[in-house]
């Protein structure tokens, strides 16, 4: 039960805690340098990424045969989203790896960390469940 507490509570912190982070940028960071938005987009998706995919390992470790399909459910929905997010993260770091910085990608960056938002949510639910 502590363990489900601190999960709902740390991914609260994370949404939070982002939410603060992507507002400050946005006020902090010239909207016309693509480059300097890019790289904070990027550092906000990875490090929503570190933290949802604790939540993935710790959840998935929970399911087995025993547990309900709302459980496996909940958690292959978030599975889904946290992949997807990491296929869009990866392309778009190649991407500033090779120096490109579009706006494009900046959008990107801001979607990959809405699904893990998204995954680090539903394997939340996935953790709460029996």
């Amino acid at each position: 039960m502590k363990r489900k507490i601190g999960l709902m509570v740390g991914f609260a912190m994370v949404v939070a805690l982002g939410l603060a982070t992507v507002s400050h940028a946005q006020q902090a960071i010239d909207m016309k340098d693509m480059k300097a938005l890019c790289e904070e987009g990027y550092a906000n998706a990875s490090q929503t990424k570190d933290i949802v995919a604790n939540g993935v390992k710790v959840v998935g470790a929970e399911i087995n045969d025993e547990s309900s399909e709302l459980k496996k459910g909940e958690f292959e929905d978030g599975k889904f989203w946290y992949e997807k997010a990491n296929k869009l993260l990866d392309s778009s770091r190649a991407k500033m790896d090779k120096g490109e910085y579009t706006k494009d990608i900046s959008i990107d960056l801001n979607q990959a960390w809405q699904w893990y938002i998204k995954a680090g949510a539903a394997v939340t639910r996935a953790g709460m469940q029996e």
